[in-house]
């Protein structure tokens, strides 16, 4: 079973690995915000920065792989950029929790 802080390396680790270079946030919604449950998958959105959606895919595809392999873990990771989030509000309704950023996030 997965523990947060481990699922949090390995998404710190991929984002180093895919070199996400402009701001992101990956926020946990849905049944995950209660813990992390074997036999369960962990509800994920990436935000990330203008003209970078490419670099968002790498990452899914690439967490996705490695939490899968790492922890027998399936992650669903929806991809939303800044402006995308913003005009659909879905953070703020799904009650998403900030988990990872980048440094230089400023999209908080």
């Amino acid at each position: 079973m997965m523990e947060m802080r481990s699922l949090i390396t390995l998404l710190r680790e991929t984002a180093s690995s895919e070199f996400l270079d402009s701001s992101w946030v990956v926020y946990l919604f849905g049944s995950s915000r209660g813990g992390l449950r074997a036999g369960s998958d962990v509800d994920l959105i990436l935000v990330y920065g203008r003209g970078r959606e490419e670099m968002a895919r790498r990452f899914r595809v690439s967490a996705c792989r490695r939490a899968w392999d790492a922890y027998g873990m399936q992650l669903d990771i929806t991809l939303l950029n800044k402006e995308e989030e913003e005009d659909v509000g879905f953070v703020a309704r799904e009650s998403a929790v900030l988990i990872l950023g980048s440094s230089e996030s400023h999209l908080r």
